[in-house]
């Protein structure tokens, strides 16, 4: 009987020594994870200052360049639907952005839901204003290259099409290649003095040459 006393003053300091050593390590374990978190905080925060300012540029070079530059292809693409469409714009789905075209009434049209008429005359627009882009306000001057541009162009949406080109020869030069003889007759109608026309041998033709 008085050992039992004993013995429980005994577990009860044990208790309290063992008590002491966990917090002990709990309190070792929780200074660590502060550690690693201020560590952590410290690689994060110049990442994120870094991503944030290649966004604001981004959206800086999309104000700035990309925005004259759709405004001036959604002009061409109007005149070369003949006014079917009005306007393009690029959204951005996730991390993928996507040209999108409206008509006239705002319905809008992703690519996969454009004619390939449609389609080729979108292209063409991107293409002309990107090179008016690329020459304004330099002298530098570079050839555009169209081979058999309107097959997928009704008479009068080709029609349309030699008026932009036209216009854009007035900036560099245009070597339009086509097997399509009402396509030349056409230029050579709209603006006789700006179009030089060459007419290339077949090679069936060579071969009756040479021989």
């Amino acid at each position: 009987k008085e050992l039992l006393p004993r013995q429980t003053e005994a577990q009860m300091q044990l208790n309290e020594i063992s008590g002491s050593d966990e917090a002990a390590r709990a309190e070792f374990e929780k200074e660590c994870a502060l550690a690693e978190m201020k560590d952590a905080i410290e690689k994060y925060i110049p990442i994120r200052a870094s991503a944030l300012v290649l966004e604001w540029a981004i959206e800086r070079f999309r104000k700035e360049r990309q925005g004259p530059l759709l405004k001036r292809a959604s002009e061409i693409f109007n005149a070369l639907t003949l006014g079917s469409f009005a306007q393009i714009e690029v959204q951005v789905d996730g991390n993928k952005p996507a040209l999108v075209a409206y008509r006239n009434n705002n319905d809008e049209v992703r690519l996969p839901g454009l004619s390939e008429g449609s389609l080729d005359q979108l292209y063409l627009a991107m293409r002309v204003a990107a090179i008016e882009e690329h020459v304004k306000g330099t002298n530098a001057s570079i050839p555009f290259v169209a081979d058999d541009l309107f097959t997928n162009f009704d008479d009068e949406r080709a029609t349309a099409g030699i008026k932009v080109l036209l216009e854009l020869s007035r900036k560099c030069q245009i070597l339009f290649f086509t097997h399509h003889r009402h396509l030349v007759d056409l230029a050579l109608e709209f603006a006789p003095d700006q179009v030089t026309v060459t007419e290339l041998m077949s090679a069936t033709q060579a071969e009756g040459i040479s021989t």
